[in-house]
């Protein structure tokens, strides 16, 4: 059974006590192939920025650290900031990760988060949504905007993106995963916690009405945003009707948008022989309402492998089964069943894992995504539940 680790080099940058720079990568890959991991999701964007050498003006430290003036945000986030600055000083983290994998026998595809344009600082948002924030999704009957959850209904937002991957591509990369993961948050949300952040500490955040209320207010935005002007006067062209947040026919009419940049994508792979991966979390409770048509991204072959699971644990498979059962009905497919590791012991793990009857479950996949790296460093235990799966 394959086995892929989703790396967060941002995570592993923060979590590290010393510069996880060229040697301790080397290290990494060296456990990995010790392992047997096959494949490395490696990511290179978040919160807008872009954590390699990029010429496309979102490189990461390329726009100055402007938050110093909000000591419980500066407290946080000032020196994850300069441990990255140092890090890209001295290297070139994507360069050096693709050749140590080679190195070590690793396939590595760079990870592209599409929905993730917007941080916790307008410091880090892309410059596309600082130029342009009626790129991203837009309210139903308003005029406000999802920060960070950028349109594919608009063609300068797939051109942005398209040029993102055509320079990862001139690595001699092995193929790219693109995932719908986000830190955008829903409208107001960024606001209120910077204010906080003024007079308070970070961890005091949690406990406040609007930390708590996250979940709810994200379930809010669910079916709320999405009514891009195009996508609208399109739906209302094709079937002579309004788009309303009910209606499936629309959500189904704008997940196409999402299809046909995938469709793009997919020829900018082939022509350099790689692979076209996609990640998605089954519960959409974390994200505004969209339409995801698994079955012609995989028949079509637009994209080569499906990373499926859940965003709270594997222990929702149940609910993944039916709110996608076909996904699971045809067997062969390259779909991989997306763990994400809560720190519990591993006899837990093992134990509710067992108890739902996910052993069976599994046996649709070829292969189990980690969710993600720093897990795994911070708590090595968790192997031995991966030397579970693959026993199962």
């Amino acid at each position: 059974m394959r086995l892929t680790m989703a790396l967060d080099y941002h995570s592993l940058i923060n979590n590290s006590t010393e510069l996880f720079s060229e040697d301790a990568i080397n290290r990494l890959f060296g456990e990995y192939a010790e392992r047997h991991v096959s494949t490395v999701q490696w990511r290179v964007s978040a919160l807008g920025k872009l954590l390699y050498h990029s010429n496309l003006g979102d490189r990461f430290t390329a726009t100055p650290f402007t938050a110093d003036n909000i000591p419980g945000f500066a407290a946080i986030h000032r020196p994850i900031y300069d441990k990255c600055a140092a890090i890209m000083a001295k290297i070139d983290p994507l360069e050096v990760a693709i050749r140590l994998a080679r190195k070590h026998g690793l396939t590595l595809y760079p990870w592209l988060t599409i929905y993730d344009d917007a941080g916790y600082h307008p410091f880090t948002w892309s410059e596309l949504i600082r130029n342009h924030p009626e790129y991203c999704w837009k309210e139903f009957n308003s005029d406000v905007y999802f920060h960070g959850i950028t349109s594919y209904v608009y063609p300068e937002v797939v051109e942005h993106r398209l040029n993102q991957i055509r320079e990862l591509l001139s690595y001699g990369i092995d193929g790219i995963h693109l995932c719908t993961r986000t830190h955008s948050r829903p409208p107001g949300y960024i606001e209120k916690y910077l204010d906080f952040l003024r007079e308070h500490k970070a961890n005091e955040w949690k406990s406040t009405d609007t930390a708590c209320s996250l979940v709810a207010m994200y379930e809010q935005c669910r079916n709320r945003f999405g009514f891009d002007p195009p996508a609208v006067k399109a739906y209302q062209e094709k079937t002579g009707r309004t788009p309303e947040p009910d209606d499936l026919e629309w959500w189904k009419f704008r997940g196409g948008y999402l299809l046909d940049f995938l469709r793009q994508v997919r020829v900018l792979t082939k022509e350099k022989n790689g692979d076209l991966s996609f990640g998605v979390r089954a519960d959409f409770s974390m994200y505004p309402k969209t339409f995801f048509d698994w079955k012609r991204m995989l028949d079509e072959n637009i994209i080569t492998e499906l990373h499926y699971g859940a965003s709270n644990g594997f222990l929702d498979a149940y609910g993944a089964r039916q709110e996608c059962p076909e996904l699971f009905l045809s067997p062969g497919r390259k779909s991989y069943f997306r763990i994400v590791n809560p720190n519990v012991a591993v006899e837990e793990h093992i134990k509710l894992f067992e108890a739902n009857g996910n052993s069976q479950f599994m046996e649709r996949f070829d292969g189990i995504t980690a969710f993600e790296a720093v897990h795994f460093v911070t708590h090595p235990e968790l192997w031995d539940f991966i030397t579970h799966l693959r026993n199962c």
